[in-house]
C-alpha cells in the first residue's frame, strides 16, 4: 500500500505538479487551506506532509508544532514534514527546521528533487 502524502498549498498548480511527479509512489491528498487540513488530520492518518508557509494570508508554519506535539490523534507526531516556500531567507529556513520540519525547499522547486528527498527521509526512518 502506498504511503499517504498530504500537500497543503494555496496554489493548486503546485499540488498538481507534485501529484504528477509523485503519484506513482504515494497516495496524494491536497488541501488549499490550513482549516481543511486540520479537519482531515483529525480523522485520518497520514505518512508525510508537504507544507507551504503562506496560505492565503495564514501561516502554514503553525501546523508544524501542532503535529510535533501530537495534536492530531491519528497522525504520528514523527511524520516527515517538508516545507515548500517562496521565502528564501536563511532565518526562515532555520526557524522551520527548529520548529520540527525535516526539510525546506524553495519555490520554484524541481519535483524530482522533492521526490528524492522524500525517498531519503523515508529510507532513514525505516532503514
Amino acid at each position: 500500500m502506498k504511503k499517504k502524502l498530504v500537500i497543503v498549498d494555496d496554489e493548486p498548480s503546485i499540488s498538481m505538479i507534485i501529484e504528477l511527479n509523485l503519484s506513482n509512489d504515494y497516495s496524494i491528498e491536497s488541501f488549499l487551506e490550513k482549516s481543511q487540513f486540520i479537519e482531515y488530520a483529525n480523522q485520518n492518518a497520514i505518512d508525510a506532509l508537504v507544507l507551504d508557509l503562506n496560505l492565503n494570508g495564514e501561516s502554514g508554519k503553525t501546523l508544524i508544532p501542532l503535529i510535533r506535539n501530537g495534536e492530531f490523534e491519528k497522525v504520528n507526531p514523527l511524520i516527515p514534514i517538508v516545507v515548500l516556500s517562496g521565502e528564501d531567507s536563511t532565518e526562515e529556513k532555520i526557524n522551520c527546521l527548529e520548529d520540527g520540519a525535516d526539510d525546506y525547499l524553495v519555490k520554484p522547486f524541481n519535483p524530482l528533487e522533492l521526490k528524492a528527498r522524500m525517498k531519503r527521509i523515508f529510507s532513514r526512518m525505516h532503514g
